[in-house]
């Protein structure tokens, strides 16, 4: 059985690495990214499911906001792979104050223009849900716009801690990156129970949960990436 492993492991490198690239680094990069993806597809059933018991409304808002936030979280994750490669090649250079500025102005790009991505979802909320789903029920989109308000304001929070998990894989330090995304999603999984289980907050628990841990999270890579600077 071990053999046939050495084997196996011997081909993947043998094909799929080069004399600049070998195949456990982009390992190291693709699988907390793919780790990050799989804890964002899984936050919507999460939230539904926690929200179940707050009546059909409150669970169909929660799914309406969840198609809109899907498409926006894509746009911040394109953002962050930008700052991520364009850190990853003044490494490759050895430039590392180049790296330092441009992880800089990466987290920097992130934050405005999610901020203003979440001023213009805030401010044409009814607008843009009545336009999608304009069919809906009034208590439904009442919800939707409550939700996707409290939704928004995490934005720049969660862009800065996108960016800042990339460029912590860039430098080769996909460990931290993936710690950070699961204690993240353990604060969150924790907060939804307590405020939309316990404290019974409906559409605003999950809000409040999602906010503390994007908050933490932003916080935290922000922090380990200056420390290892």
């Amino acid at each position: 059985m071990k053999g046939c492993l050495n084997r196996a492991w011997g081909f993947v490198r043998k094909y799929l690495s080069s004399d600049t690239v070998d195949f456990s680094m982009v390992t190291a990069l693709f699988v907390p990214l793919l780790v990050d993806q799989i804890f964002i597809s899984l936050t919507s059933i999460l939230n539904s499911s926690m929200i179940s018991g707050s009546g059909a409304a409150a669970v169909s808002a929660v799914s309406t906001v969840d198609i809109v936030n899907q498409l926006l979280v894509n746009l911040f994750l394109a953002v962050g792979v930008g700052g991520t490669v364009v850190v990853a090649q003044y490494m490759g250079k050895s430039e590392p104050k180049k790296a330092g500025r441009g992880a800089s102005q990466a987290i920097l790009s992130s934050a405005l223009i999610s901020a203003l991505v979440a001023v213009v979802m805030v401010v044409f909320c009814r607008p843009i849900l009545g336009l999608l789903f304009g069919s809906a029920e009034e208590e439904v989109l009442r919800l939707s716009a409550r939700y996707m308000t409290g939704v928004c304001v995490t934005y720049p929070f969660f862009a800065i801690y996108m960016a800042a998990s990339g460029i912590l894989r860039s430098l080769g330090d996909a460990r931290a990156s993936m710690a950070i995304s699961l204690g993240m999603n353990a604060i969150y999984v924790i907060g939804n129970f307590v405020f939309v289980t316990v404290l019974h907050l409906s559409v605003a628990g999950l809000t409040y949960s999602l906010l503390i841990a994007r908050v933490l999270g932003a916080a935290v890579s922000v922090l380990y990436l200056v420390r290892s600077k």
